[in-house]
């Protein structure tokens, strides 16, 4: 049992200084859609991307367009990652769309590799229309140790979401689902 122990620890505590190395804002790429009734009452689809929800965000702000907006996926945004609209220029958070909580908490457990890069979690999605989970996503993490002169470790996250909009100002319930990958780590536009 002591040596399973002892690699199993390294395996931790390297991943935990891999990670707090590691960027905590990527730029991130969504397709999806929604479904919901209509007027008629026949169910519809209505295509959901980063650029939608974009514009959504710069129209619900007031701006003329997106430009200025980025869709990342945040590291421990909160109780757990995040997904936020993020001023272009500053990284700062301007909304969080989704939280991605408690995929290791109240006894569940993420599946690792035995060398700690590649992580898979059932996390729950939080909204917020709701203090209690409208959703879920299984979202997979992968780490690649730094490589070339820049020293800067590879991550790459990747999900499948599904969650319900709730009824709100005259708007019906929708349910989402989709899936979401990181593109490159967020850098701010200055």
């Amino acid at each position: 049992m002591k040596f399973l122990l002892a690699p199993v620890a390294l395996c931790a505590l390297s991943l935990a200084a891999f990670t707090a190395a590691a960027q905590d804002m990527f730029v991130v790429s969504l397709r999806g859609t929604a479904s919901f009734t209509n007027d008629s009452g026949k169910v519809v689809f209505k295509i959901v991307t980063d650029r939608t929800l974009l514009q959504e965000a710069a129209q619900a702000a007031g701006l003329a367009d997106a430009k200025g907006l980025a869709l990342v996926y945040h590291v421990q945004g909160g109780l757990g990652d995040t997904m936020d609209i993020v001023d272009a220029a500053t990284g700062q958070v301007a909304d969080t769309l989704l939280g991605f909580y408690f995929g290791e908490a109240f006894d569940r457990v993420a599946i690792t590799n035995s060398l700690g890069t590649e992580i898979r979690r059932l996390d729950y999605i939080y909204t917020k229309q709701n203090s209690h989970s409208l959703g879920s996503a299984l979202v997979v993490k992968r780490y690649r140790p730094a490589t070339g002169k820049a020293g800067v470790p590879q991550v790459s996250i990747q999900g499948d979401y599904q969650y319900i909009i709730t009824p709100q100002n005259g708007e019906r319930a929708r349910i989402c689902s989709g899936n979401f990958r990181t593109l490159k780590p967020f850098v701010p536009r200055k």
